[in-house]
């Protein structure tokens, strides 16, 4: 009978270590499982950012292309605009000739 009680305590005195393991496994698994969660989500927030910062180099690299070819354009306009211009100086007197003829003739 002796012998049983031992090895019974025994037995309860081993679950009791299993538990305490366990227990101790359980907190070192919620704590893995915390910062695995938390270094998750600073990696999610770091991506984001990078995201965020890479759309932004790209908008200011398009933004300033485009600016380029406006400038280009407005150039382009302006000297079609002097070249237009510098004709039609160039047929002014023709012009006022013909208007002045055609007002003289009907007075």
């Amino acid at each position: 009978m002796e012998a049983e009680k031992g090895l019974l305590q025994e037995i309860r005195h081993t679950e009791e270590e299993c538990c305490i393991r366990l227990e101790e496994a359980k907190r070192y698994a919620e704590q893995v499982i915390a910062e695995a969660r938390a270094d998750s989500a600073r990696i999610l927030s770091q991506a984001e950012q990078e995201g965020i910062d890479d759309a932004q180099r790209y908008v200011d690299a398009e933004m300033a292309k485009l600016g380029q070819e406006i400038e280009a354009l407005e150039e382009e306009a302006a000297r079609k605009r002097a070249k237009i211009l510098a004709r039609g100086e160039e047929n002014l007197p023709a012009a006022v000739h013909q208007i002045l003829s055609a007002v003289a003739v009907e007075v």
